[in-house]
């Protein structure tokens, strides 16, 4: 009898803790339901409104413009302010740039600084997830019912890539992640409309 009196009480703290996961579960699916996503292409726009608590709100429309990728030489010469970040990379001559260009509207009352708005923008190759983050190359401020146009950078080498697979990324779709909850907002710059300065 105690046998059996043993397996009831394990089986019913089993069935009690997947009881207990299951509503968790659920828990948390309502309070965080699947994210929605949303892009638009090169020279179509988005509303991006970045609410950062105590730091920054803006009312923003987002249009991309273009992607080139650059080698070393090419990039420092349409970038020469940005010579001394690049060179202080060790290896510097084997890295390449990824420039993704949009501008940025204020649709708002108050100037933004577009540093801000854009502090957390990544860009992510389609083909083989690759992701980095984004620096602002032109850190300026935008004014209320004006638009500017932004030039962010990120750094890659082929050696982080893998030299075979190397051609398929710079060959294939790059999407800037403006926001990835509860609305993923992307920028979509699609193979054969990048530029390339190699």
């Amino acid at each position: 009898m105690k046998h059996f009196n043993k397996k009831a009480v394990v089986i019913v703290c089993v069935l009690a803790v997947v009881l207990m996961w299951g509503i968790r579960v659920m828990d948390v699916r309502k309070r965080f339901p699947a994210k929605q996503i949303t892009e638009c292409r090169i020279n179509e726009s988005i509303e991006y409104n970045p609410v950062i608590e105590n730091i920054i709100s803006a009312n923003t429309t987002i249009t991309p413009l273009g992607l080139t990728i650059y080698k070393h030489d090419e990039y420092i010469k349409d970038f020469p302010k940005m010579a001394e970040q690049y060179n202080a990379v060790k290896n510097y001559e084997s890295l390449y740039a990824l420039v993704p260009t949009f501008s940025i509207r204020n649709n708002g009352t108050e100037p933004i600084n577009a540093g801000q708005i854009t502090a957390f923008f990544e860009i992510v190759n389609m083909r083989n997830s690759y992701s980095n983050g984004l620096m602002i190359m032109n850190n300026i401020v935008v004014q209320p019912g004006m638009t500017e146009t932004v030039y962010m950078t990120a750094l890659v080498s082929p050696l982080t890539i893998g030299q075979e697979n190397w051609s398929d990324f710079i060959n294939g779709d790059f999407i800037v992640l403006i926001s990835q909850y509860p609305v993923e907002q992307r920028l979509l710059y699609e193979k054969g409309k990048n530029q390339y300065r190699l």
